[in-house]
């Protein structure tokens, strides 16, 4: 999660610092509505990424979930087998 949250600080802060640049840039040569533009797809590919960075990190928190339940099914039918050997007359 703090890592999650670092990328999109990161990310944000390049984003801004580029389309900054761009901006002056265009500026400069005229073109300040076309580095606007390249800028903004900047920042949406940053969102982009940020949503697909959350998606899989729930995705591996359900998986994970998933994973400790079936290592509880197989401690408990292990339980059983070891009790069910134990009650069995020698």
């Amino acid at each position: 999660m703090a890592i999650n949250l670092l990328i999109t600080i990161i990310g944000g802060a390049v984003a801004t610092g580029f389309y900054v640049w761009l901006t002056r840039l265009g500026a400069a040569s005229g073109g300040k509505a076309a580095a606007k533009e390249l800028a903004q797809g900047i920042l949406q590919k940053t969102a982009d990424q940020d949503l697909f960075l959350a998606r899989l990190e729930s995705s591996l928190k359900l998986l994970n979930n998933r994973l400790d339940n079936i290592e509880k099914m197989i401690q408990l039918i292990t339980d059983q087998i070891s009790l069910k050997e134990d009650n069995e007359p020698s």
